[in-house]
């Protein structure tokens, strides 16, 4: 694979404006559109490939969106490989998967360790740059038992952190933005939708998140 000096002696410009164009790195847009075209042409045929750290480092991005996912633990030292079985979590990932296609970022899965929760790894993970922005569903609020202590350590974020949470309704209380489903109106259209099919005795069925039953 040629290097960006090879690169660069061919088009007949600098290494530096060789990495700010194939790295899309600072003053990039500085780079004439016909010096732009040229440079990437050469790169192409030489089968250059950008380095992902040398892109991130110049350009201060990690590239690489962080989804929590906290596998229904409920004690630092504890965790629930089959919450991995819950439907919701395969929807919520392929999903944003999906959303995310074509947009250059790569998702990250971030799961609980031996010491600390998947929250708190994803919010030192977004600070210390590793990610660029972290998805936090909420879905843990329904163990009560660790209810403050997420809402804790998602409230020390700064305010400015790329956080975005999802099914959290007390936005007022949260210092970032959350989407959440209304299970009222979801409810209601579904049993409206079974009543004009002529059903009038409906059985709910519902994992209990307090029992493995």
């Amino acid at each position: 694979m040629a290097s960006l000096r090879q690169i660069a002696k061919k088009a007949g410009v600098s290494p530096t404006t060789v990495s700010r164009v194939l790295n899309d790195a600072k003053y990039a847009d500085q780079v004439s559109e016909a010096c732009r075209k040229r440079v990437q042409e050469i790169a192409k045929e030489a089968g250059y490939q950008s380095s992902y750290h040398r892109r991130a480092i110049q350009k201060s991005v990690a590239e690489t969106i962080a989804l929590v996912l906290p596998f229904g633990q409920h004690k630092p030292d504890e965790t629930n490989p089959d919450s991995l079985l819950e439907p919701v979590f395969h929807g919520l990932i392929a999903g944003i998967e999906s959303a995310m296609h074509g947009s250059g970022y790569a998702l990250s899965l971030v799961g609980p360790g031996r010491t600390k929760r998947a929250e708190e790894l994803g919010i030192a993970g977004l600070q210390s740059k590793r990610y660029d922005a972290l998805i936090l569903p909420t879905l843990t609020n329904l163990y009560q038992d660790v209810t403050t202590q997420i809402r804790q350590t998602i409230d020390h974020a700064q305010n400015n952190a790329r956080i975005v949470q999802i099914d959290y309704h007390n936005t007022a209380q949260s210092n970032h933005p959350s989407i959440y489903f209304d299970e009222a109106q979801a409810c209601h259209m579904v049993l409206e939708h079974l009543h004009e099919q002529g059903h009038r005795n409906v059985l709910m069925l519902n994992r209990s998140h307090t029992s493995n039953r």
